[in-house]
């Protein structure tokens, strides 16, 4: 019978293809995983210099930025025509006032996240003892 062979045969194209289609996205998901925990890392490192430089603010004591905190490749953009000029040494602490303002705002989102998974935790509980407290009463 030479159609249970063709069959047979485009049941094993068509395995081989699900197969080639499975490891490309799994390729694709590896590369995602390592791009996003690459990210995360960074985020990580620029909030906890964030927070060093939030304590010495508090503490009084000048600002520094780390050298790993500056993003190389980026160059200022020029300010908006008909601006009066800066005093030198201007676009430099307009620059670490921005990377400061967006550190602060990276951590205040993410104790805003925090405090939201918190929230959500609480109500989930308090739904769980009051529906084990509705069986209980049922019994």
């Amino acid at each position: 019978d030479g159609g249970g062979g063709s069959a047979a045969a485009a049941a094993a194209a068509a395995a081989a293809v699900a197969a080639a289609l499975a490891a490309e996205q799994d390729r694709q998901c590896a590369a995602s995983a390592s791009a996003a925990e690459s990210c995360s890392g960074a985020l990580r490192q620029e909030f906890e210099v964030a927070q060093a430089e939030l304590r010495s603010a508090a503490q009084g004591s000048p600002l520094v930025s780390p050298p790993s905190a500056s993003q190389p490749g980026r160059s200022p953009s020029p300010p908006p025509l008909g601006s009066p000029p800066q005093p030198p040494g201007a676009a430099a602490a307009d620059l670490e006032a921005a990377a400061l303002q967006r550190r602060v705002s990276v951590a205040l989102a993410s104790e805003r996240e925090h405090y939201c998974r918190l929230q959500e935790e609480q109500l989930r509980a308090r739904l769980a003892r009051e529906a084990n407290d509705r069986l209980r009463a049922r019994l």
